[in-house]
């Protein structure tokens, strides 16, 4: 494919919203295809039949975005001055917008959304003008819409209405802090939250992670057991680590290759052995534990053949 092609299929990628590339673990670039794009862009519906027709699927995916009057879903902080982005048509700009909150409700607000406005009078919200293109031969503009302060964290159905033009957004409030719970070490029914609800913690580390020393290269389930009974005895209620399940260590890295890791294991029925507390192991007191883990999957297999 030509590079200017190339590009303009990228950019469409970009418009659905499909990640052309990404860094690997190892630190390369590793990009899709074209032939990969076009069919990734065909299951979501473009307009594809092949790559002459990139330039005509740009034009109608443009105009269907510019043509939404704002995002189904909005994500912000709670705490912070949300703010939603609407596209008017040429026939919106100076016509009356309303935004409204709990529409149907003995609570339903709204608000009428200003342009250049610095400061809203009571009731009105104030837009920005932000950008603007033509589609198609369709003028649009982009505002930005500043939502009303004080909203509570969680979940607010929102609607926006223009002459002719109504849209249903989902304003999702997220918290800025975690919920904090007070640690103590009193009876489980006398711990409570921030505001009297139970206090329900806990703690999540890697098993490799829990190394006791310096001198350890990585942790094991002894050190995990430890973390458990550490956090039970402060009343927490739960600890989480990733799975250890069996893979190919005992192979050099460039054969492994990057088939190494614990969510794509050589067997989902048998543990990662490095991860055995061999020190709890009976009649291993007089057998030396190496430091270096690497190795110890075939020691113990050479400790079980010679039992």
């Amino acid at each position: 494919m030509p590079a200017g092609d190339d590009r303009r299929l990228r950019l469409l990628a970009r418009l659905y919203g499909v990640q052309t590339s990404f860094l690997d673990v190892f630190g390369e670039r590793r990009t899709a295809s074209p032939d990969v794009l076009l069919a990734v862009l065909h299951s979501l519906g473009a307009p594809l039949s092949g790559p002459g027709d990139v330039e005509g699927a740009v034009v109608e995916r443009r105009l269907q975005r510019w043509s939404r009057l704002c995002e189904p879903v909005v994500a912000s902080w709670s705490g912070e001055r949300s703010r939603i982005l609407l596209r008017l048509q040429s026939n919106e700009i100076d016509a009356p917008a309303w935004l409204i909150l709990g529409e149907g409700s003995d609570e339903e607000r709204r608000w009428r959304i200003l342009q250049d406005e610095d400061g809203s009078p009571q009731g009105s919200l104030s837009a920005r003008l932000i950008g603007s293109a033509t589609v198609h031969g369709e003028p649009f503009s982009a505002v930005k819409v500043a939502l009303p302060e004080g909203l509570s964290p969680g979940y607010h159905a929102l609607h926006v209405e223009t002459p002719g033009r109504r849209s249903d957004v989902l304003l999702i409030l997220a918290p800025g802090n975690c919920h904090r719970s007070r640690l103590r070490t009193a009876e489980p029914d006398d711990s409570v939250g921030e505001a009297g609800s139970p206090a329900r913690w806990g703690l999540f580390a890697p098993v490799y992670a829990l190394r006791s020393s310096a001198e350890d290269d990585i942790g094991d389930l002894g050190h995990l057991a430890r973390l458990v009974d550490l956090v039970a005895e402060r009343r927490g209620r739960f600890v989480s680590t990733l799975p250890f399940l069996s893979c190919a260590h005992w192979l050099p890295v460039e054969e492994a290759g990057r088939s190494y890791s614990p969510y794509n294991p050589t067997s989902r029925l048998f543990r990662d052995e490095r991860y055995l507390d061999l020190s709890a192991a009976t009649g291993l007191s007089a057998y030396r534990i190496p430091r270096d883990r690497m190795t110890v999957s075939r020691q113990t297999a050479s400790y079980i053949t010679a039992r």
